[in-house]
């Protein structure tokens, strides 16, 4: 399993195979400092029908500026096979939602680290800035 795409947004709707999201890219916070923010990342799964119909751990890690860890999430991951009428030989795919709220102490960059059953798989960097 691998992540194909993810990035920050404002907001996020997901249904079934469809997402709706506004402030798509939006990578930085201007915020009076210290704050809480809530990021929300929209990331876009893939797998092999070989993958599917079993668990994946998936992890992320949310580190600030100075790449000290802030929060972090864990979860597991089925992906139905794609049935009959999925084309053979094509990827499965399923969107993840990612939102954590945090504390944001001091202006930087930041990221959020996803992991696949142990391996790196994506990084989501974002600024944030004292107004």
């Amino acid at each position: 399993m691998r992540v194909e795409w993810a990035f920050v947004c404002r907001t996020l709707g997901v249904r079934g195979e469809e997402a709706a999201a506004e402030g798509i890219g939006a990578d930085r916070f201007v915020r009076p400092l210290p704050t809480k923010l809530a990021l929300v990342v929209l990331a876009r799964l893939a797998a092999l029908e070989i993958e599917c119909g079993r668990p994946h751990r998936v992890e992320s890690f949310l580190t600030g500026p100075e790449f000290e860890a802030i929060e972090s999430r864990s979860l597991s991951v089925t992906l139905d096979t794609g049935g009959p009428e999925h084309p053979e030989g094509w990827e499965v795919k399923s969107f993840l939602p990612i939102i954590v709220w945090f504390g944001a102490e001091r202006a930087g960059t930041y990221a959020l680290d996803t992991w696949i059953d142990g391996r790196f798989r994506w990084q989501v960097p974002f600024r944030v800035l004292a107004a």
